[in-house]
């Protein structure tokens, strides 16, 4: 549909229309009908994310919306962590102000580029640590960003890069029902306190927009990098993930790879652990590069969550069926898809090794004193999972 005439809306509905067959090109492997509806579901989400994290958003009058989360799940969240976003402008003044509350920790990523991507993107131009900041008796902060630091101003100040578009917060927890996560506002300071109407050409602007994004967050970001592992053989083994200029977290490694199982199969992981480490998990992907359902599954585990055993090894095993055993990593009935171990400011970092093997023969494989876990305890600690999430501030 072309013409002078035609409106904002239509355009938007005619820049959608070609993204799924796009998406399909990618993976040129047969998809069943489930298959299918799980990328028109990723295709949504990600319109959802767009218009929630870019269409809403304006860097002249900022706020911390949500980014990433169980149902914005797009870009393998970790299930640890709590992630808003906010636009920003590098010429502009801002104030960011709040509670650190009491999480592993809280970082905000300032990156350059794909500032409508709330799934983690751009290159990073600098990076906050809450911990680096001056707190008051209550955990309160109060932090200056500009490109200069204000005439007789004396508090916490960081330089705003001229190319600044957009934040990414991330607040990391190990007890999610028990840790506080932050809470945060910001503001500009150059502008006047009252945000006017949004203009005609603002709205249009961020309507068009919206089609690019939504295909470039899941053909480009997603499908794509899916298909290079296929493609390199990465499967059933580590090799490293680079990041850095998808929004990856500064000082975290990643270490990733496919896994290939059948049903009555496993994947068990081992690695040593660092003397020191800020944060670290294990987790389970999809084979659309979205993480497992881990509000109501135990697809993944962190340095609280996991069992060690004697020697002091994690042992894990990431598996369709439940083998028995408290470190199972739950992969959501998906027989293909991503494993990844992130490890963040860490004193050094392990090589894991990891190996398919039968379930029936785990036992044989595995430390004689592993606890079995019952179908009951399993429940129970879903359950009990599924609570401490919900309680953490997500919106």
């Amino acid at each position: 549909m072309t013409g002078t005439n035609v409106s904002a809306w239509e355009r938007l509905i005619e820049g959608l229309r070609p993204i799924e067959a796009q998406a399909l090109a990618v993976s040129p492997a047969q998809r069943s009908e489930q298959t299918q509806a799980e990328l028109q579901l990723m295709l949504a989400t990600s319109l959802a994310m767009e218009i929630a994290n870019h269409a809403h958003a304006d860097p002249d009058y900022p706020a911390f919306l949500p980014a990433l989360n169980a149902v914005f799940f797009l870009a393998g969240p970790v299930p640890d962590y709590i992630y808003w976003s906010a636009e920003i402008r590098g010429g502009g003044a801002y104030r960011i102000s709040g509670y650190r509350g009491t999480t592993r920790f809280v970082e905000i990523n300032i990156r350059a580029g794909d500032e409508g991507d709330g799934g983690g993107g751009g290159r990073t131009v600098g990076l906050i640590d809450l911990d680096d900041l001056t707190l008051d008796g209550a955990g309160y902060f109060s932090l200056v960003m500009s490109d200069h630091r204000p005439a007789g101003y004396t508090g916490d100040w960081v330089r705003l890069d001229a190319l600044a578009s957009n934040l990414l917060v991330r607040s990391a927890a190990y007890d999610w029902k028990n840790e506080l996560d932050p809470r945060l506002a910001i503001e500009r300071l150059d502008v006047p306190a009252s945000r006017p109407r949004p203009s005609v050409e603002h709205i249009r602007e961020r309507l068009a927009s919206l089609p690019a994004q939504t295909r470039h967050n899941v053909v480009a970001r997603f499908e794509k990098p899916m298909a290079d592992l296929r493609r390199q053989g990465q499967i059933n083994r580590f090799g490293l993930g680079d990041y850095s200029k998808m929004g990856g977290a500064v000082g975290q490694t990643y270490q990733e790879g496919l896994y290939d199982i059948d049903e009555g199969e496993g994947l068990l992981v081992e690695t040593e652990l660092p003397e020191t480490c800020r944060y670290w998990s294990l987790m389970a992907l999809s084979d659309q590069y979205v993480t497992v359902d881990w509000v109501n599954r135990q697809s993944s585990l962190n340095g609280l969550q996991a069992r060690l055993d004697a020697d002091g090894k994690f042992r894990a095993v990431l598996s369709i069926r439940d083998p028995g055993i408290a470190n199972w990593i739950d992969t959501g009935g998906f027989g293909q898809g991503v494993y990844k171990l992130r490890w963040n400011k860490c004193s050094s970092v392990p090589t894991p090794v990891c190996r398919k093997v039968k379930l029936d023969d785990l036992r044989l494989l595995l430390p004689a004193d592993t606890p079995v876990v019952t179908p009951e305890e399993r429940d129970l600690q879903v359950r009990l999972r599924r609570e401490a999430y919900q309680l953490r501030r997500r919106w």
